[in-house]
């Protein structure tokens, strides 16, 4: 996906200038439209002035939107392929997710809820009860089940009182600590909601996990997830490209 064909020649041995026409007729026919309407999560009010942008993975083309009164939003001339949506409406919590819009068609989204962001907190403790002073840990946001969202990742470490937080979407959550004397684990928060109240995370004892690559520039690329058996997942961002040799070795 994400290539748009629409001519095509021969390149000669020696051809020093290569011409390629294209009917603009077959371009504009080709390309697609967006429609939604964005609504706060929990009244389903239409909120005007919501802004959206679409961008590819494949190249630098991007498309905007700006909410009218009644919080719809339409694109237009959209080169059809896999593209990366993200909605944003100022006091609600920004949404990324992926969508297929397909050649010569427009598609309807429908509403897109957006929620007031939450603040998820937790006091990480080490295997004695001591808090776990900077320990690094990274945080995901997945979306939910019905509306999957393109991982995001943010780095970070608790506080000199083991303390992690930050502020979050309503969506689904995860924090994946390790490091140090500790294996790999996770925590999952399904919501982000500022009832949720001070969570306690106890460590366990155990031999961390490596992660090593053939390419060691690649691992800089990887979004990484725990699903709820503990198992790793990879999860392939925008500007990474298999194929990939992933070692799992103790630490």
């Amino acid at each position: 996906m994400g290539r748009l064909r629409l001519a095509s020649t021969t390149i000669q041995p020696g051809a020093e200038e290569v011409v390629i026409r294209v009917d603009e007729n077959a371009l504009l026919t080709r390309l697609s439209g967006l429609r939604m309407r964005v609504v706060d999560a929990e009244t389903g009010t239409p909120l005007p002035g919501a802004k959206v942008q679409l961008s590819s993975p494949w190249t630098t083309a991007g498309w905007k939107g700006i909410g009218d009164a009644g919080g719809l939003i339409g694109i237009d001339r959209v080169v059809p392929s896999n593209l990366d949506l993200s909605v944003s409406c100022e006091g609600y919590a920004s949404t990324y997710r992926q969508v297929q819009v397909n050649p010569s068609e427009t598609q309807d989204l429908g509403d897109v809820p957006r929620g007031r962001p939450g603040r998820i907190t937790a006091r990480v403790l080490r295997p004695d009860g001591q808090p776990a002073a900077m320990l690094s840990y990274q945080f995901f946001a997945t979306g939910s089940s019905s509306r999957p969202e393109a991982p995001r990742r943010i780095r970070a470490s608790t506080d000199a009182e083991g303390r992690l937080a930050f502020s979050a979407s309503p969506e689904r959550h995860q924090v994946i600590l390790g490091g140090g004397e500790y294996g790999l684990q996770a925590e999952e928060w399904v919501r982000g909601s500022a009832e949720d109240g001070e969570r306690i995370i106890q460590l366990h004892p155990g031999a961390p996990v490596k992660l090593s690559f053939e390419d060691p520039e690649l691992a800089e690329r990887m979004v990484w997830l725990l699903d709820e058996a503990g198992r790793l997942l990879m999860v392939r961002n925008s500007t990474s490209y298999g194929p990939w040799t992933l070692t799992l070795a103790p630490g």
